[in-house]
Protein backbone atom coordinates (compact mmCIF):
# COMPACT_ATOMS: atom_id res chain seq x y z
CA UNK A 1 0.00 0.00 0.00
CA UNK A 2 2.59 2.94 1.12
CA UNK A 3 5.15 1.45 -1.50
CA UNK A 4 2.79 1.91 -4.24
CA UNK A 5 3.81 4.94 -5.58
CA UNK A 6 7.69 4.22 -5.26
CA UNK A 7 7.05 1.11 -7.20
CA UNK A 8 5.16 3.23 -9.70
CA UNK A 9 7.98 5.78 -9.83
CA UNK A 10 10.86 3.51 -10.11
CA UNK A 11 9.04 2.01 -13.22
CA UNK A 12 8.22 5.69 -14.86
CA UNK A 13 11.87 6.73 -14.05
CA UNK A 14 14.00 3.70 -15.26
CA UNK A 15 11.47 1.38 -17.53
CA UNK A 16 11.95 3.29 -20.66
CA UNK A 17 14.73 2.77 -23.25
CA UNK A 18 18.08 4.77 -22.98
CA UNK A 19 17.23 5.61 -19.44
CA UNK A 20 20.40 5.34 -17.39
CA UNK A 21 22.14 6.60 -13.98
CA UNK A 22 23.24 10.21 -15.01
CA UNK A 23 19.99 10.92 -16.66
CA UNK A 24 18.17 13.64 -15.05
CA UNK A 25 15.50 12.23 -12.90
CA UNK A 26 11.90 12.57 -15.20
CA UNK A 27 9.66 13.25 -11.84
CA UNK A 28 5.90 13.05 -13.61
CA UNK A 29 3.96 12.57 -10.66
CA UNK A 30 2.63 15.83 -8.89
CA UNK A 31 2.99 17.91 -12.49
CA UNK A 32 -0.27 18.68 -14.53
CA UNK A 33 0.03 16.62 -17.48
CA UNK A 34 0.27 13.72 -15.08
CA UNK A 35 -2.85 14.83 -13.28
CA UNK A 36 -5.68 12.53 -14.06
CA UNK A 37 -9.45 14.09 -15.11
CA UNK A 38 -11.09 13.82 -11.75
CA UNK A 39 -14.03 15.13 -13.23
CA UNK A 40 -14.84 12.15 -15.21
CA UNK A 41 -15.94 10.42 -12.39
CA UNK A 42 -18.45 13.08 -11.40
CA UNK A 43 -21.40 10.77 -11.99
CA UNK A 44 -20.19 7.27 -11.26
CA UNK A 45 -18.53 8.30 -8.16
CA UNK A 46 -21.07 8.89 -5.49
CA UNK A 47 -20.48 8.93 -1.77
CA UNK A 48 -22.98 6.31 0.25
CA UNK A 49 -24.52 8.40 2.63
CA UNK A 50 -26.84 5.56 5.08
CA UNK A 51 -29.31 6.60 7.51
CA UNK A 52 -30.39 4.41 10.34
CA UNK A 53 -33.69 4.17 11.88
CA UNK A 54 -35.95 4.83 8.55
CA UNK A 55 -38.93 7.80 8.56
CA UNK A 56 -42.02 7.04 8.00
CA UNK A 57 -41.79 5.59 4.33
CA UNK A 58 -44.03 8.19 2.71
CA UNK A 59 -42.72 10.46 -0.43
CA UNK A 60 -42.54 13.53 2.23
CA UNK A 61 -40.48 11.74 4.40
CA UNK A 62 -38.40 10.30 1.72
CA UNK A 63 -37.94 13.43 0.14
CA UNK A 64 -36.54 15.12 3.04
CA UNK A 65 -34.27 12.03 3.38
CA UNK A 66 -33.22 12.45 -0.26
CA UNK A 67 -32.22 16.63 0.47
CA UNK A 68 -30.47 15.95 3.27
CA UNK A 69 -27.71 13.55 1.00
CA UNK A 70 -28.64 10.64 2.47
CA UNK A 71 -28.46 8.04 -0.71
CA UNK A 72 -29.33 4.76 1.32
CA UNK A 73 -31.75 3.72 4.11
CA UNK A 74 -30.87 0.87 6.82
CA UNK A 75 -33.39 -1.35 7.48
CA UNK A 76 -33.75 -2.78 11.28
CA UNK A 77 -35.80 -4.31 13.75
CA UNK A 78 -38.03 -0.91 13.72
CA UNK A 79 -38.52 -1.28 10.03
CA UNK A 80 -40.13 -4.93 10.14
CA UNK A 81 -38.25 -7.85 7.91
CA UNK A 82 -37.84 -8.78 4.18
CA UNK A 83 -41.10 -10.12 3.22
CA UNK A 84 -43.51 -8.09 5.21
CA UNK A 85 -45.49 -4.97 4.23
CA UNK A 86 -43.71 -2.53 5.90
CA UNK A 87 -40.60 -3.31 4.70
CA UNK A 88 -42.50 -3.31 1.15
CA UNK A 89 -43.38 -0.03 1.49
CA UNK A 90 -39.99 1.46 2.79
CA UNK A 91 -38.75 -0.32 -0.89
CA UNK A 92 -41.45 1.59 -2.73
CA UNK A 93 -40.88 4.76 -1.06
CA UNK A 94 -37.41 4.30 -1.98
CA UNK A 95 -37.97 3.68 -5.73
CA UNK A 96 -40.43 6.01 -6.03
CA UNK A 97 -37.89 8.95 -4.72
CA UNK A 98 -34.01 7.37 -5.72
CA UNK A 99 -33.58 6.69 -2.72
CA UNK A 100 -31.96 3.20 -2.04
CA UNK A 101 -32.92 0.19 0.81
CA UNK A 102 -30.22 -2.34 2.44
CA UNK A 103 -32.79 -4.63 4.06
CA UNK A 104 -33.32 -6.65 7.38
CA UNK A 105 -33.55 -10.27 7.42
CA UNK A 106 -34.29 -10.37 10.88
CA UNK A 107 -31.90 -12.24 13.90
CA UNK A 108 -29.53 -14.58 12.88
CA UNK A 109 -31.03 -17.89 13.75
CA UNK A 110 -34.89 -16.89 13.10
CA UNK A 111 -34.76 -17.45 9.14
CA UNK A 112 -33.32 -19.30 7.02
CA UNK A 113 -32.81 -17.17 4.04
CA UNK A 114 -34.38 -13.65 3.90
CA UNK A 115 -38.05 -13.38 2.70
CA UNK A 116 -39.57 -11.43 -0.25
CA UNK A 117 -38.11 -11.02 -3.53
CA UNK A 118 -36.44 -7.69 -4.23
CA UNK A 119 -34.50 -8.01 -7.32
CA UNK A 120 -37.14 -5.94 -9.29
CA UNK A 121 -36.13 -3.11 -7.02
CA UNK A 122 -34.15 -0.80 -8.61
CA UNK A 123 -33.53 0.58 -4.78
CA UNK A 124 -32.64 -2.81 -3.62
CA UNK A 125 -28.67 -2.07 -2.31
CA UNK A 126 -27.87 -5.10 -0.14
CA UNK A 127 -28.92 -6.75 3.14
CA UNK A 128 -27.79 -5.90 6.73
CA UNK A 129 -27.45 -9.38 8.61
CA UNK A 130 -26.16 -8.66 12.07
CA UNK A 131 -25.04 -5.37 14.06
CA UNK A 132 -22.47 -6.02 16.45
CA UNK A 133 -22.33 -9.31 16.27
CA UNK A 134 -20.02 -11.52 18.43
CA UNK A 135 -16.84 -14.11 17.06
CA UNK A 136 -19.44 -16.91 17.32
CA UNK A 137 -21.92 -15.40 15.29
CA UNK A 138 -19.87 -15.45 12.58
CA UNK A 139 -20.36 -18.99 11.04
CA UNK A 140 -23.98 -18.05 10.97
CA UNK A 141 -23.15 -15.03 8.57
CA UNK A 142 -20.79 -16.65 6.71
CA UNK A 143 -23.49 -19.30 6.01
CA UNK A 144 -25.75 -16.83 4.29
CA UNK A 145 -23.24 -15.91 1.39
CA UNK A 146 -23.81 -18.83 -0.42
CA UNK A 147 -27.75 -17.55 -1.08
CA UNK A 148 -26.37 -14.12 -0.79
CA UNK A 149 -24.67 -14.60 -3.97
CA UNK A 150 -26.91 -16.59 -5.95
CA UNK A 151 -29.89 -14.06 -5.40
CA UNK A 152 -28.44 -10.81 -5.01
CA UNK A 153 -24.83 -11.04 -6.23
CA UNK A 154 -23.59 -7.00 -6.87
CA UNK A 155 -25.42 -5.96 -4.28
CA UNK A 156 -23.92 -5.25 -0.40
CA UNK A 157 -23.07 -8.07 2.27
CA UNK A 158 -23.63 -5.99 4.88
CA UNK A 159 -22.28 -6.32 9.07
CA UNK A 160 -21.96 -3.44 11.03
CA UNK A 161 -19.18 -4.69 13.98
CA UNK A 162 -18.45 -3.43 17.19
CA UNK A 163 -16.02 -0.68 18.21
CA UNK A 164 -13.21 -1.51 20.40
CA UNK A 165 -14.69 -0.32 23.07
CA UNK A 166 -17.76 -3.04 23.15
CA UNK A 167 -14.34 -5.71 22.86
CA UNK A 168 -15.84 -7.07 26.22
CA UNK A 169 -19.03 -8.06 24.23
CA UNK A 170 -16.99 -9.66 21.19
CA UNK A 171 -17.07 -12.58 22.23
CA UNK A 172 -12.64 -13.08 21.88
CA UNK A 173 -10.33 -14.99 24.10
CA UNK A 174 -8.72 -13.22 26.79
CA UNK A 175 -5.57 -11.41 25.54
CA UNK A 176 -7.38 -10.62 21.86
CA UNK A 177 -7.77 -7.44 21.06
CA UNK A 178 -9.55 -5.27 18.48
CA UNK A 179 -7.25 -5.72 15.36
CA UNK A 180 -8.32 -9.90 16.07
CA UNK A 181 -11.93 -9.50 16.42
CA UNK A 182 -11.99 -7.25 12.64
CA UNK A 183 -9.61 -10.13 11.38
CA UNK A 184 -11.46 -12.84 12.08
CA UNK A 185 -14.20 -10.91 10.80
CA UNK A 186 -12.39 -9.90 7.68
CA UNK A 187 -10.96 -13.87 7.39
CA UNK A 188 -13.62 -15.87 8.61
CA UNK A 189 -16.46 -13.95 6.54
CA UNK A 190 -15.39 -11.32 4.21
CA UNK A 191 -13.10 -12.91 2.44
CA UNK A 192 -15.72 -15.85 1.14
CA UNK A 193 -17.48 -12.78 -0.96
CA UNK A 194 -16.87 -12.88 -3.96
CA UNK A 195 -16.83 -9.39 -5.39
CA UNK A 196 -15.27 -6.77 -3.77
CA UNK A 197 -18.23 -4.26 -3.84
CA UNK A 198 -19.92 -6.35 -2.13
CA UNK A 199 -17.38 -6.91 0.28
CA UNK A 200 -17.97 -4.08 3.31
CA UNK A 201 -16.38 -3.61 6.52
CA UNK A 202 -18.02 -1.34 9.08
CA UNK A 203 -18.30 -0.39 12.28
CA UNK A 204 -19.53 2.55 14.54
CA UNK A 205 -17.84 4.79 16.92
CA UNK A 206 -19.67 7.27 18.56
CA UNK A 207 -16.96 9.73 19.37
CA UNK A 208 -18.90 13.13 21.02
CA UNK A 209 -18.80 12.32 24.91
CA UNK A 210 -20.29 14.25 27.54
CA UNK A 211 -18.38 13.17 31.39
CA UNK A 212 -18.95 14.70 34.56
CA UNK A 213 -20.39 17.73 32.91
CA UNK A 214 -17.39 17.90 30.36
CA UNK A 215 -17.13 17.36 26.23
CA UNK A 216 -14.48 15.42 25.22
CA UNK A 217 -13.85 12.79 22.46
CA UNK A 218 -13.54 8.85 22.72
CA UNK A 219 -9.86 8.29 22.99
CA UNK A 220 -10.29 4.57 20.98
CA UNK A 221 -12.07 6.63 17.96
CA UNK A 222 -8.83 7.42 15.97
CA UNK A 223 -7.12 3.76 16.60
CA UNK A 224 -10.52 2.00 15.75
CA UNK A 225 -10.53 3.71 12.38
CA UNK A 226 -6.86 3.08 11.81
CA UNK A 227 -7.75 -0.91 12.27
CA UNK A 228 -10.83 -1.30 10.18
CA UNK A 229 -8.70 1.32 7.53
CA UNK A 230 -5.77 -1.21 7.13
CA UNK A 231 -8.15 -4.21 7.58
CA UNK A 232 -10.29 -2.83 4.78
CA UNK A 233 -6.94 -2.62 2.70
CA UNK A 234 -5.38 -5.59 3.63
CA UNK A 235 -8.91 -7.43 2.46
CA UNK A 236 -9.95 -5.35 -0.31
CA UNK A 237 -12.57 -4.22 1.29
CA UNK A 238 -15.18 -1.20 0.97
CA UNK A 239 -14.66 0.59 4.42
CA UNK A 240 -17.70 2.20 6.07
CA UNK A 241 -18.17 4.35 9.80
CA UNK A 242 -21.07 5.15 11.29
CA UNK A 243 -21.20 8.43 12.88
CA UNK A 244 -23.07 10.12 15.88
CA UNK A 245 -25.03 12.12 14.14
CA UNK A 246 -27.96 13.08 17.21
CA UNK A 247 -27.83 12.53 20.97
CA UNK A 248 -28.72 9.29 23.09
CA UNK A 249 -29.15 8.87 26.42
CA UNK A 250 -30.77 6.65 29.15
CA UNK A 251 -31.69 7.19 32.80
CA UNK A 252 -28.36 5.73 33.66
CA UNK A 253 -26.21 6.82 30.80
CA UNK A 254 -25.07 10.47 29.60
CA UNK A 255 -21.85 9.68 27.82
CA UNK A 256 -23.87 10.47 24.33
CA UNK A 257 -25.87 13.27 25.62
CA UNK A 258 -24.02 15.82 23.33
CA UNK A 259 -26.42 17.24 20.49
CA UNK A 260 -23.69 17.59 17.41
CA UNK A 261 -23.48 20.41 15.77
CA UNK A 262 -22.44 21.28 12.01
CA UNK A 263 -18.55 21.29 13.88
CA UNK A 264 -18.82 18.28 15.28
CA UNK A 265 -20.54 16.52 12.16
CA UNK A 266 -17.59 18.06 9.74
CA UNK A 267 -15.17 16.41 11.97
CA UNK A 268 -16.54 13.24 12.16
CA UNK A 269 -16.75 13.14 8.35
CA UNK A 270 -13.23 14.51 7.54
CA UNK A 271 -11.41 12.26 9.89
CA UNK A 272 -12.73 9.48 8.77
CA UNK A 273 -12.43 10.45 4.99
CA UNK A 274 -8.51 11.17 6.58
CA UNK A 275 -8.89 7.28 7.41
CA UNK A 276 -9.57 7.13 3.23
CA UNK A 277 -12.92 5.36 4.90
CA UNK A 278 -15.39 5.19 1.84
CA UNK A 279 -19.01 6.00 2.90
CA UNK A 280 -20.88 7.14 6.00
CA UNK A 281 -23.86 6.13 8.19
CA UNK A 282 -25.45 8.02 10.13
CA UNK A 283 -26.89 7.03 13.67
CA UNK A 284 -29.53 7.79 13.66
CA UNK A 285 -32.11 9.53 11.29
CA UNK A 286 -35.10 9.36 13.24
CA UNK A 287 -35.78 9.33 17.09
CA UNK A 288 -35.57 5.93 18.22
CA UNK A 289 -36.88 4.77 22.12
CA UNK A 290 -36.40 1.17 21.68
CA UNK A 291 -32.98 2.02 22.46
CA UNK A 292 -32.89 5.15 24.87
CA UNK A 293 -35.24 6.76 26.82
CA UNK A 294 -34.66 9.68 24.67
CA UNK A 295 -33.13 10.90 21.15
CA UNK A 296 -32.12 14.28 18.97
CA UNK A 297 -31.97 12.86 15.82
CA UNK A 298 -32.15 14.50 12.54
CA UNK A 299 -35.83 14.32 12.39
CA UNK A 300 -38.09 14.44 15.63
CA UNK A 301 -41.19 12.07 16.58
CA UNK A 302 -43.27 14.46 14.12
CA UNK A 303 -41.27 13.79 10.82
CA UNK A 304 -40.05 17.74 11.19
CA UNK A 305 -35.94 18.20 10.64
CA UNK A 306 -34.31 19.22 14.07
CA UNK A 307 -31.14 21.59 13.92
CA UNK A 308 -28.96 18.66 13.86
CA UNK A 309 -30.19 18.14 9.87
CA UNK A 310 -29.16 20.83 9.16
CA UNK A 311 -25.69 20.74 10.44
CA UNK A 312 -25.83 17.21 7.89
CA UNK A 313 -27.35 18.63 4.92
CA UNK A 314 -24.52 21.10 5.30
CA UNK A 315 -21.69 18.59 5.92
CA UNK A 316 -22.87 16.11 3.63
CA UNK A 317 -23.28 18.51 0.67
CA UNK A 318 -19.50 19.61 1.34
CA UNK A 319 -18.94 15.99 0.67
CA UNK A 320 -21.16 15.14 -2.59
CA UNK A 321 -19.64 18.20 -4.01
CA UNK A 322 -15.69 16.68 -4.30
CA UNK A 323 -16.71 12.89 -3.61
CA UNK A 324 -16.32 12.04 -7.23
CA UNK A 325 -12.57 13.43 -6.38
CA UNK A 326 -11.89 11.76 -3.22
CA UNK A 327 -12.35 8.32 -4.64
CA UNK A 328 -10.11 8.85 -7.21
CA UNK A 329 -7.61 8.54 -4.84
CA UNK A 330 -6.12 5.16 -2.84
CA UNK A 331 -5.66 5.50 0.96
CA UNK A 332 -1.87 4.86 1.91
CA UNK A 333 -1.66 5.73 6.02
CA UNK A 334 -2.12 8.14 8.16
CA UNK A 335 0.32 11.08 9.63
CA UNK A 336 -0.51 12.14 12.90
CA UNK A 337 0.58 15.66 14.61
CA UNK A 338 0.27 15.64 18.12
CA UNK A 339 1.52 19.13 19.08
CA UNK A 340 -0.64 19.78 22.59
CA UNK A 341 0.46 17.12 24.15
CA UNK A 342 -1.70 18.05 27.38
CA UNK A 343 -5.31 16.82 24.66
CA UNK A 344 -5.63 13.35 23.40
CA UNK A 345 -3.01 11.71 24.92
CA UNK A 346 -4.42 8.17 24.95
CA UNK A 347 -6.12 8.73 21.32
CA UNK A 348 -2.76 9.18 19.69
CA UNK A 349 -1.07 6.77 21.89
CA UNK A 350 -3.45 3.60 20.75
CA UNK A 351 -3.47 5.08 16.77
CA UNK A 352 0.41 4.69 17.43
CA UNK A 353 0.30 0.78 17.96
CA UNK A 354 -2.06 -0.05 14.57
CA UNK A 355 0.76 -2.02 12.20
CA UNK A 356 0.79 -0.44 8.50
CA UNK A 357 -1.19 2.57 9.39
CA UNK A 358 1.27 5.57 10.00
CA UNK A 359 3.12 7.07 7.31
CA UNK A 360 5.73 10.57 7.33
CA UNK A 361 6.76 12.88 4.93
CA UNK A 362 10.50 11.91 5.51
CA UNK A 363 9.94 7.98 4.81
CA UNK A 364 6.90 7.92 2.28
CA UNK A 365 5.96 11.01 0.72
CA UNK A 366 7.97 12.70 -2.39
CA UNK A 367 5.96 15.72 -3.20
CA UNK A 368 5.44 16.60 0.11
CA UNK A 369 8.49 17.43 1.70
CA UNK A 370 7.27 18.66 5.11
CA UNK A 371 3.94 18.98 7.45
CA UNK A 372 3.40 21.22 10.11
CA UNK A 373 0.67 22.62 12.34
CA UNK A 374 0.36 24.56 15.19
CA UNK A 375 -2.18 22.02 17.13
CA UNK A 376 -3.33 18.54 17.10
CA UNK A 377 -3.81 17.53 13.36
CA UNK A 378 -4.33 13.89 11.50
CA UNK A 379 -3.29 13.69 7.99
CA UNK A 380 -3.95 11.06 5.34
CA UNK A 381 -1.92 10.24 2.41
CA UNK A 382 -3.30 9.52 -0.44
CA UNK A 383 -2.14 8.78 -4.45
CA UNK A 384 -4.22 8.30 -7.24
CA UNK A 385 -3.41 5.96 -10.43
CA UNK A 386 -0.80 8.32 -11.51
CA UNK A 387 1.31 8.26 -8.41
CA UNK A 388 0.30 11.57 -7.93
CA UNK A 389 0.40 12.36 -3.85
CA UNK A 390 -2.55 14.16 -2.05
CA UNK A 391 -3.29 14.93 1.73
CA UNK A 392 -6.05 15.60 3.71
CA UNK A 393 -5.23 17.44 7.04
CA UNK A 394 -7.82 17.83 9.63
CA UNK A 395 -7.57 19.85 12.60
CA UNK A 396 -8.22 17.52 15.63
CA UNK A 397 -9.97 17.88 18.84
CA UNK A 398 -13.34 18.50 20.76
CA UNK A 399 -14.85 21.67 18.82
CA UNK A 400 -16.30 23.24 22.17
CA UNK A 401 -12.56 23.93 22.97
CA UNK A 402 -12.67 26.21 19.70
CA UNK A 403 -8.85 26.03 18.49
CA UNK A 404 -8.17 26.51 15.38
CA UNK A 405 -4.89 25.04 13.43
CA UNK A 406 -2.60 26.74 10.83
CA UNK A 407 -1.41 23.78 9.05
CA UNK A 408 2.08 24.40 6.08
CA UNK A 409 2.26 21.81 3.25
CA UNK A 410 5.70 22.03 2.03
CA UNK A 411 6.56 20.79 -1.38
CA UNK A 412 9.01 19.65 -3.30
CA UNK A 413 8.30 21.38 -6.67
CA UNK A 414 4.53 22.61 -6.82
CA UNK A 415 3.89 25.99 -7.88
CA UNK A 416 -0.26 25.34 -7.67
CA UNK A 417 -2.71 23.12 -5.53
CA UNK A 418 -5.95 21.77 -6.11
CA UNK A 419 -7.52 22.23 -2.82
CA UNK A 420 -10.99 20.83 -1.74
CA UNK A 421 -12.35 23.06 1.27
CA UNK A 422 -15.65 22.79 2.62
CA UNK A 423 -17.30 20.64 -0.35
CA UNK A 424 -15.60 23.80 -2.73
CA UNK A 425 -13.04 23.21 -5.14
CA UNK A 426 -9.94 25.57 -6.03
CA UNK A 427 -6.85 25.85 -8.00
CA UNK A 428 -4.62 28.20 -5.96
CA UNK A 429 -1.14 29.35 -6.60
CA UNK A 430 2.04 28.06 -4.25
CA UNK A 431 4.34 30.60 -3.41
CA UNK A 432 7.88 29.42 -2.36
CA UNK A 433 7.06 25.91 -2.71
CA UNK A 434 4.45 25.97 0.17
CA UNK A 435 1.05 26.65 1.03
CA UNK A 436 -0.30 27.68 4.90
CA UNK A 437 -4.11 27.30 5.94
CA UNK A 438 -5.72 27.99 8.72
CA UNK A 439 -8.37 25.60 9.44
CA UNK A 440 -11.82 25.86 12.04
CA UNK A 441 -12.47 23.45 14.95
CA UNK A 442 -13.01 20.01 12.91
CA UNK A 443 -12.20 21.42 9.57
CA UNK A 444 -10.42 19.76 7.09
CA UNK A 445 -9.02 20.01 3.81
CA UNK A 446 -7.94 18.65 0.91
CA UNK A 447 -4.56 19.19 -1.17
CA UNK A 448 -3.31 18.38 -4.15
CA UNK A 449 -0.22 20.12 -4.98
CA UNK A 450 1.72 19.72 -8.59
CA UNK A 451 3.80 22.16 -10.98
CA UNK A 452 1.80 23.32 -13.33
Amino acid sequence: MKKLISLILAAALCGCAGCGPNEEDKEVYNTAENLMDYDAKRQTEVAEVLAWRAPAPTDEQYTLMKECGVTTVLMDRTTGVMGDDVHKAHFDAAERNGLQIIGFPGYLGNFEQPGGDYKHYNSMAGILYADEPSVDQFQQIREQIPWFEANYPDKIFYTNLHPSSGLYATGIEPGQTYVDYIDRYCSEVLSQVSAPESRWLSADVYPLHVKSGRYMLDQTWLYDLAVIATKGAEYDCHTAMCIQAGSFESETNKLHSKVPDERDIRLQVMTSLAFGIRSIALWTYAPSYVDFWATTALIDGAGKPTEVYESVQTVIGELHAADHIYRSFEWQGVYPLRVDRSRDKEAFAALNTVKNALVTPEEYMNEFTAIESDNNAVVGYFTDNNANEAVLAVNFGETTENIAATIKFSFKKSDRALVIRKGEVLTVTVADKALEVKLEPGEGIFVLPYKA
